[in-house]
């Protein structure tokens, strides 16, 4: 894996199944490697298949779920979720996943529910507290929010993951300017960070796009769009399936009067996630400015299906 052989790493992985008798610790190691290298419907389907041989391994419901809330098949987390609540209704991993199922479904109100049930039995939960920052910024409570970052802070110094909700939380706040400076510190600790257990190699890829893409974000919000445009074009090259890159980058497209490109990229972010509400609004909105009426109206009913 580490030096990407992934075909003798696939092999490798299959051995273990077949060396510890297809067990259900052994087929979700296989499933991660699936996972990991982007082949995501394979991984789904070893999950599913130690679920049905093993309905009680709670890990492979647990990942399952996970993998389909970032498909925004929300049926089948709650299918998940129904499952492991029956096995245990004090479960703070499923309440977890249900939370974060909440947020995206844009419901953050019902989210801190089960967080706060998940804090009482595990006040010093970094995921929790990451999750209830979160939550608290999308009620608009920004000293609250606050408050959790601090708890993180306080109980994991060596988190950089909270620097992302700091900059959030300067979003929230409408400082861009703040936003800017800390996304730039959350670039330069990516830099300077060796890899260990906690920050994977991939965990600091991933915090570092991130950073950048948030100061292209501060950078459009200051109107400076030469610097937005150099940023938000370099997370798409960085992350060219993500319909969220796209998206963002057709923002400094707008700014720039170039309706156009604004609106190819909101179709190619269609194409890549056709539930991202942002990329066919998009094409709506765009559509309409350059007189495409009947695209426009098109493309709302496909919504609407």
């Amino acid at each position: 894996m580490t030096s990407r052989q992934f075909e003798k790493a696939e092999a490798a992985y299959k051995n273990l199944v077949q060396v510890q008798e297809n067990s259900p610790e052994s087929r979700l190691e296989l499933a991660e490697f699936y996972a990991t290298t982007e082949r995501k419907d394979e991984a789904v389907a070893v999950l599913e298949q130690i679920i049905a041989d093993s309905p009680d391994y709670v890990l492979a419901r647990y990942r399952v779920g996970q993998m389909y809330l970032d498909r925004k098949e929300t049926v089948k987390v709650y299918e998940q979720l129904d499952a492991l609540l029956k096995i245990n209704d004090d479960d703070t991993q499923a309440l977890m996943l249900r939370s974060r199922a909440k947020m995206q479904d844009s419901k953050p109100d019902e989210a801190v529910k089960d967080i706060e049930d998940v804090l009482k039995q595990q006040p010093s939960n970094r995921d929790a507290l990451y999750l209830m920052a979160q939550a608290r910024l999308a009620l608009g409570q920004n000293d609250q929010a606050n408050a959790f970052i601090g708890d993180i802070e306080r109980f994991h110094p060596t988190f950089m993951k909270v620097g992302l909700l700091k900059i959030q939380a300067a979003f929230s706040a409408g400082d861009a300017q703040n936003a800017l400076k800390l996304s730039n510190e959350l670039i330069d600790k990516t830099n300077s960070t060796q890899p260990n257990a906690d920050n994977t190699p991939q965990i600091i890829l991933d915090l570092k796009v991130k950073g950048i893409s948030s100061r292209g974000l501060a950078y459009l919000d200051l109107g400076k769009l030469a610097e937005a445009k150099h940023d938000l074009q370099d997370v798409v090259r960085l992350t060219p399936r993500s319909s969220g890159a796209m998206v963002n980058l057709a923002k400094v497209f707008i700014a720039e009067r170039n309706a156009a490109a604004a609106l190819e990229l909101y179709e190619k972010a269609y194409a890549a996630d056709a539930k991202n509400f942002d990329a066919i609004s998009g094409i709506v909105n765009m559509a309409i400015q350059m007189g495409q009426t009947e695209k426009a109206h098109a493309d709302r009913k496909l919504y609407r299906c």
